[in-house]
């Protein structure tokens, strides 16, 4: 059953991203001319949102706690090198 609404999903996306090349870019601007303002305004705010749950997203895989020990050690380790003086090349 969940490959069913899996394949249907899928088929939906497809076409919705097939259809604006078979068909062209006047008969794509002509489709989103038609949908009302609230719409376009609420696909607008939703791509101003993306940035930031696309960080959000990459934080929270980040941030698990298996590589808490990795992100500690990667910022002691940038803090001694940013406090060591500088060498010199003989």
């Amino acid at each position: 059953m969940l490959y069913l609404g899996l394949g249907v999903c899928s088929a939906l996306f497809a076409i919705v991203a097939f259809l604006p090349v078979y068909f062209g870019a006047e008969t794509a601007g002509a489709i989103i001319s038609v949908l009302p303002e609230q719409v376009l305004a609420g696909l607008s705010g939703a791509g101003r949102m993306m940035p930031a749950i696309g960080f959000a997203m990459l934080l929270k895989i980040m941030l698990k706690k298996r590589s808490g020990c990795l992100l500690l050690y990667a910022e002691t380790s940038l803090e001694e090198l940013r406090h060591r003086p500088p060498t010199q090349d003989v």
